[in-house]
């Protein structure tokens, strides 16, 4: 069966863009594809490109001790990952694992900060959008940790 493709105005790091700047956007990024239980990313690798979700699944995951993966969370069409890439670029902290067949389309941290200089709208609503979604993902490990307290 054929999964789901969102567009970019219906994605969360894209919410309140201008038709301009989403324009522009699509202009900017990197279409992507993977297969199922291929690697979009490993742990240690660069943070250097933030990843729209056009269709598809991917799961953060883990390696366990035992070496078996461990899923920590689980994206869907319309959201994004990776989004440390665009503020603070290091090293990738998980591991990011195609459940089916994915299309992501990607913007490189080095496009992203040229944005500063030539469509400052589009970086402003894109860093807010990201903090909302990081913000959200903050949340709900908190959560989780004061569940495992009780």
């Amino acid at each position: 069966e054929a999964a789901e493709t969102v567009g970019l105005g219906a994605q969360q790091l894209c919410e309140g863009l201008s038709a301009d700047d989403l324009a522009a956007l699509e202009r900017f990024v990197r279409k992507e594809f993977f297969a199922q239980h291929e690697f979009v990313f490993r742990m240690g690798a660069p943070s250097d490109r933030v990843y729209f979700l056009m269709s598809g699944e991917v799961s953060v995951v883990a390696e366990m001790p035992d070496g078996r993966l461990r899923r920590l969370s689980t994206s869907t069409a319309g959201m994004s990952f990776g989004e440390t890439a665009m503020v603070d670029g290091g090293v990738r902290g998980a591991d990011v694992l195609a459940e089916t067949r994915v299309e992501c389309w990607s913007l490189s941290r080095e496009v992203f900060e040229k944005l500063e200089s030539t469509h400052l709208a589009l970086k402003i609503g894109l860093l807010r959008n990201a903090l909302r979604v990081v913000s959200g993902i903050a949340g709900r490990l908190t959560g989780e940790l004061l569940a495992l307290e009780s």
